[in-house]
């Protein structure tokens, strides 16, 4: 009868033996995707900045658009004005 228990015993450490290779490769394998999912996180944050950033300069970009349209309609009405009253004071027109 102590045999049979010595023989469970021993086929049990056998198994937790054979089990300590899986065992690691589980936690390799657990770790690799804590890193995989903290890259994640990492590249949607990132994401998140560029999308803020790029939405800002998008913005800044038609200001400055408009303000040289405004800019460019200004210097025109100014030069149309300036070369009516010169030629205007010739006698021209």
């Amino acid at each position: 009868m102590g045999g049979e228990k010595e023989e469970k015993e021993v086929g049990s450490v056998a198994k937790k033996e054979a089990l300590k290779p899986i065992e690691r490769e589980l936690k390799r394998l657990e770790e690799t995707v804590s890193l995989i999912a903290k890259e994640m996180k990492y590249m949607t944050e990132r994401e998140d900045v560029r999308r803020v950033v790029n939405d800002s300069t998008g913005s800044q970009v038609v200001w400055f658009s408009v303000a040289s349209l405004l800019l460019l309609v200004a210097l025109k009405a100014a030069e149309i004005w300036y070369l009516r009253r010169y030629f205007h004071s010739k006698r021209l027109i």
